[in-house]
C-alpha cells in the first residue's frame, strides 16, 4: 500500500508540473507569435515607417528575454537557440531595411514557436 500512495504522489507531481510549463509555454508562444504576426503585417506595408516595425521587433526581443530563461528549465536548448538566432536576424534585417528577409524570419519563428508548443504538449502522439 505504501508503494502504491508513492507512485500516485509521483504521478500527481509528473502531471501537476507539465500542466503549469504547458501553460507558460502556451502563454509565451501567444504572446511572442501575436507580435510576430503583426510584425509580419506592417513589414509586408512597404509604406510604412521602419522606426515601426523596429519597435515592435524591439517589443519581442524584450519578451522573449524575459521568457527565455523559465523556458530553458524545461525546453531543449537547442529550440530555444533556433528562435534566438531567428529573432536577432530579425532585428538586424530590420536594421538593414532588408524587409523580405525580416519577414521571412518572422514567419520562420512563428513556425519554430508553434513546433516547440506542439512538441512539448502532453499527448498519446509524443507519449508513443
Amino acid at each position: 500500500m505504501k508503494e502504491l500512495s508513492v507512485i500516485i504522489v509521483i504521478i500527481i507531481v509528473v502531471f501537476t508540473t507539465n500542466t503549469i510549463t504547458q501553460n507558460y509555454t502556451n502563454q509565451t508562444v501567444k504572446e511572442l507569435t501575436d507580435k510576430l504576426d503583426e510584425l509580419v503585417e506592417i513589414t509586408k506595408n512597404k509604406e510604412k515607417d521602419n522606426s515601426e516595425r523596429m519597435k515592435i521587433a524591439l517589443e519581442i526581443e524584450k519578451i522573449w528575454k524575459q521568457k527565455k530563461s523559465k523556458l530553458s528549465y524545461f525546453i531543449e536548448h537547442d529550440e530555444i537557440e533556433k528562435v534566438e538566432i531567428n529573432i536577432t536576424s530579425i532585428l538586424s534585417y530590420l536594421e538593414s531595411e532588408e524587409l523580405v528577409m525580416a519577414k521571412t524570419e518572422s514567419e520562420q519563428a512563428i513556425f519554430l514557436l508553434e513546433h516547440i508548443k506542439d512538441k512539448y504538449e502532453l499527448s498519446l502522439e509524443n507519449i508513443f
